[in-house]
């Protein structure tokens, strides 16, 4: 048994050498191990925060960070207008974060790629069709659309990971799409099809084996773009409402202290620009990763 062990750990020490060793691996291990903590954190967030992210003090509000003159220790990064810890806000803000990002990039795949792979595999009229709406959903501004929906539905979490899925699942149709179009000229594929296989069959079977890879490239930036798309509408007033703790809201709630009491705005910028790197970063590393050409370069 302790052989077993041994081996068996020392087998995934040797793959996780050879991971960093090839082209990308520490984008991966870096940008991912970044967004490990936020998920942490988020995750936990009610365990972690020191305080109710609602909870208002007006006696103690705009306090200064712990390590300021006039700050305390029992408001680590401070307070806003209405008393509420910054710290706390920081962390919850963390869980809508991560929430809209990752249910964009699931909710943005799932219709980019099911159009993508049925449009890029059928063609003919089926492809024109679907491509002819890609383009509608492209040229129309993100601005606009995110307007009249919220016009027209109200702001909310979800509202906003929708018009975040309306604006972002081109991008999964475009990659689907290539792929598709060159995996049904290759050999197997026409001789399933000469041997009687159902085109369902075969796009489950040989298509979305394919485009598997690029698809996650793609959500890893799908999800960074996300975030910073939800930042904005909050920042707005046109995401998620106004008293939820969120990167944005905090950012719009401390624009107009900005000068005078900076601590308001530099922790939920701060927040944004780690998560949008990461998420970045991981995407260079996998794609570089499960680009062949650097696989085979890098034997």
């Amino acid at each position: 048994m302790a052989m077993l062990k041994g081996s068996s750990s020392l087998s995934f020490w040797a793959r996780a050498r050879r991971l960093l060793r090839r082209p990308g691996g520490w984008n991966v291990v870096v940008g991912g191990g970044i967004l490990l903590g936020f998920v942490i954190v988020a995750v936990f967030a009610g365990l972690l925060s020191p305080h109710d992210p609602y909870a208002q003090d007006l006696v103690n509000k705009l306090k200064p960070p712990a390590w300021s003159g006039g700050g305390s220790m029992s408001h680590l990064l401070g307070t806003d207008y209405l008393g509420r810890d910054i710290l706390s806000r920081l962390i919850y803000g963390a869980r809508i974060s991560l929430l809209v990002g990752v249910a964009t990039a699931v909710g943005a795949a799932f219709i980019g790629v099911t159009t993508g792979v049925i449009g890029g595999y059928l063609g003919g009229w089926v492809d024109a069709a679907i491509q002819r709406v890609v383009v509608l959903f492209q040229a129309f501004p993100f601005i606009l659309l995110a307007i009249l929906l919220v016009a027209i539905t109200g702001a909310g979490t979800w509202k906003v990971v929708v018009i975040l899925v309306l604006s972002r699942w081109p991008a999964f149709n475009r990659v689907a799409r290539s792929e598709a179009l060159s995996q049904r000229t290759r050999e197997y594929v026409l001789a399933a099809e000469a041997m009687g296989s159902h085109w369902f069959r075969l796009m489950n079977r040989h298509v979305l084996p394919a485009v598997v890879a690029p698809s996650i490239v793609v959500a890893t930036f799908s999800i960074s773009g996300a975030i910073l798309g939800e930042a904005g509408l909050s920042f707005l007033g046109l995401g998620v409402p106004i008293a939820t703790p969120t990167w944005g809201n905090m950012l719009a709630d401390g624009r107009n202290f900005m000068y005078a009491d900076p601590w308001l705005t530099i922790p939920p910028g701060v927040a944004l620009f780690l998560i949008v790197i990461a998420a970045n970063v991981m995407g260079d590393g996998i794609r570089d990763l499960t680009d062949p050409r650097l696989r085979n370069r890098a034997r």
